[in-house]
């Protein structure tokens, strides 16, 4: 089954996707506040994204208490796909 990859999961992957390679991932809390979603709202796509295999939830190196995000190779190439069936180039 597909995931809906709408509205609040659009925007999480959105940031991902925009993250300059060296910083790779978020805390869940960043990422909340740069996609401009609650933080709620975030853990519950979070959760969605990660079990669809788009993104990787793992202890945060620098504080234990948080969760960090990134993206998987899929997630990344199901974004690059999602840009050229649009017809953009990115990269």
């Amino acid at each position: 089954m597909p995931v809906d990859a709408t509205g609040p999961a659009w925007d999480l992957l959105l940031v991902l996707f925009g993250l300059p390679p060296a910083e790779g991932d978020l805390c869940v809390g960043d990422l909340a506040i740069r996609a401009e979603i609650p933080r709620t709202t975030t853990v519950r796509w979070l959760r969605e994204l990660h079990r669809h295999g788009f993104v990787t939830l793992s202890s945060n190196k620098r504080d234990k208490r948080a969760v960090s995000v990134k993206l998987t190779p899929a997630g990344q190439r199901a974004m690059e796909a999602c840009f050229a069936s649009a017809g953009l180039k990115v990269g």
